[in-house]
């Protein structure tokens, strides 16, 4: 440019112009010696920029009208493939006026000004290519610009692509919403008082992030791989976004809102994906974040209810498919019972019948032994009563648990084992401390295995199946013993300090503890259990562990049926007489199950 301008060739330099505005928008391949060839992508004819002096002199030589063309052209083919900075920068130029531009500032004006429209509009439109970038970049520029009616204008437009007053304008956006800054969007709205548009753009958010994108990557060399499906989370970000988002509700009411809360909970919970808590928490984080503009207000009120109802119902159907039970769930568990004190009382007896469902040793009781949860428990009569009755069960349990016959274990017998006839196995089988038996073997041996324990598995005495570990791990043949019984430990059938020829590594068996000594174990446990739970009971509780009903079996629920098996020495019917007898003689009550 600057040869021909030195020249004089300043059609020529048009020319040079409009061509290099065309070449920088194609794709380019490069041949590559025995690999796939490489692609680039175009970048926009970006480097006018750094053309600028020249540029200025070919325009003011022909004309601002003469070039207008090429320069809009060149401001959208850099909005569509380069950087919108360039885009912007480009328009800048255009502005400069400049010693030779006498006479001409007019069309300059006319021009430059075409070209910062053209600029913003490329971009606005271009939000569904990018939303995270396109709305950093307008909040970027409107917070450095001082044109309060350019603004004003670039919101609006803004605001319109992100949620059309006409529903059916709007699109799938080709990128997820997930990092979008909502935050910062909507304070920007708020310090300019664009209070509606605000709300219009939580709606468009909230229908944004519950689509699905579809994306194709490009590989190393630039191919384009095959389609990735990103999966929506729902409107997640509304949490983050709350300090800006009680403003708006506050400025125009919460009945304003009440629809976009309500959904907003329900799409969490629709694209939730099963397995996880992490949504969930996030539903009821955005409840409580409501919560104290709820004391005193009515409107917030009812939506919270609205929102807590919903969430509640559809928390207890997520719980029943996350299946670890870990301390790191104690906080979720403490959210979702302060949820159910503070807005759904009805729902108590529901969330007491789940606990008691949750693992004893590992969930249930140190939960309730948590500081946390019992502090937000406590903050409600529901919650106390919740609290109260849970924890007298759990003492009732441990109690029936200490004071049982410490020689009398839960174990595993299987009944038939005799009918197995596969020496690998024979010693699990008899061993009635070892409920399973998980064995790395190779898959071509499993249908085998399977016939020679089939006749136990029809009796109801076992299960096995085969599995992988992990994906592409090794193969894995998984027997499980179905049947309990309450044994002395004077005839318990125990094989575990015998030598065993076992690969610990291919063969694990558990629990890898014998019972002889785990039953001494977990019963220190249960003692110091009971006296920590003790604490928080009140003296007519108490007193009511020491009177309750004494059973010839552990209370436990998963015990209830099992055969009981007191002494090897007495048969069953002259110890449960004797037991009886006992009973009657103390004035007692005892019961058989």
């Amino acid at each position: 440019s600057t040869l021909l301008v030195e020249g004089e060739c300043y059609a020529l330099g048009k020319c040079v112009i409009d061509g290099f505005i065309w070449l920088s928008c194609q794709e380019v391949t490069e041949a590559v010696l025995f690999r796939e060839d490489r692609i680039f992508e175009p970048r926009g004819p970006a480097q006018l920029i750094t053309a600028g002096a020249p540029l200025l002199s070919i325009c003011n030589a022909l004309g601002w009208n003469e070039l207008e063309n090429v320069l809009i052209e060149a401001v959208k083919t850099i909005c569509t493939h380069g950087d919108l900075k360039d885009a912007l920068e480009l328009c800048q130029i255009a502005k400069t006026p400049s010693e030779s531009s006498s006479g001409k500032d007019e069309q300059r004006s006319r021009v430059s000004s075409i070209m910062t429209d053209v600029a913003f509009k490329t971009i606005i439109a271009r939000f569904h290519h990018n939303p995270t970038r396109i709305a950093n970049f307008v909040i970027s520029f409107t917070r450095k610009s001082a044109d309060a009616k350019f603004n004003r204008a670039l919101i609006n437009d803004f605001v319109d692509v992100v949620s059309p007053v006409d529903h059916a304008r709007r699109r799938v956006p080709l990128e997820s919403v997930t990092n979008l800054p909502l935050q910062e969007i909507l304070s920007l709205l708020i310090e300019s008082k664009y209070f509606a548009l605000g709300k219009r753009v939580i709606e468009g958010y909230i229908w944004l992030s519950c689509q699905e994108v579809r994306v194709m990557r490009r590989s190393y060399y630039g191919s384009l791989s095959n389609e990735e499906v990103i999966q929506p989370e729902g409107p997640m970000l509304l949490v983050s976004a709350f300090d800006p988002l009680l403003s708006l509700c506050k400025a125009l009411g919460w009945n304003e809102f009440e629809e976009a809360f309500v959904e907003s909970i329900q799409r969490i919970f629709q694209f939730g994906r099963p397995g996880s808590y992490s949504y969930m928490e996030t539903a009821i984080d955005l409840i409580e974040k409501i919560h104290p503009s709820a004391r005193g207000d009515t409107d917030c009120s009812r939506v919270c209810v609205k929102m807590s109802t919903i969430a509640c119902d559809e928390v207890f159907k997520g719980l029943e498919v996350i299946t670890q039970q870990r301390s790191y769930l104690f906080r979720f568990y403490t959210k979702f019972i302060r949820l159910i004190a503070n807005f759904c009382p009805a729902m108590a007896p529901r969330f007491e019948t789940f606990a008691k469902k949750l693992d004893f040793e590992q969930m249930l009781c140190p939960l309730l032994n948590d500081g946390n949860f019992r502090s937000s428990a406590s903050s409600s009569d529901v919650g106390k009563n919740i609290l109260s009755r849970l924890t007298n069960h759990c003492a009732q349990l441990l109690h029936s648990r200490v004071s049982s016959d410490p020689d009398v274990v839960t174990a595993w017998p299987v009944p038939n084992a005799h009918a197995c006839q596969s020496e690998k196995f024979s010693q699990f089988l008899q061993n009635q401390c070892k409920e399973k038996f998980d064995w790395q073997v190779r898959k071509s041996d499993h249908v085998r295995l399977q016939q020679e324990l089939q006749a136990l598995v029809d009796a109801g005495d076992i299960t096995c199946k085969s599995y992988q570990s992990y994906r592409g791990g090794a193969y894995r043949f998984i027997i499980t013993k179905l049947k309990t019984c309450r044994v002395h430990l004077n005839i318990l059938s125990c094989s575990c300090s015998s030598s065993s020829d076992f690969d610990e590594k291919k063969i694990a068996q558990h629990p890898k503890d014998c019972l002889r000594d785990s039953s001494k174990v977990k019963r220190a446990k249960d003692e110091e259990m009971l006296q920590s739970l003790k604490a928080y009971l009140t003296p007519e509780e108490i007193h009511g562990l020491s009177s309750q009903k004494r059973k010839a079996v552990d209370a436990l629920g998963a015990d209830d049926d099992d055969d009981v098996v007191l002494t090897g020495v007495a048969g069953i019917a002259e110890t449960v007489a004797k037991r009886v007898k006992a009973a009657e003689d103390a004035g007692e009550v005892i019961e058989i199950l």
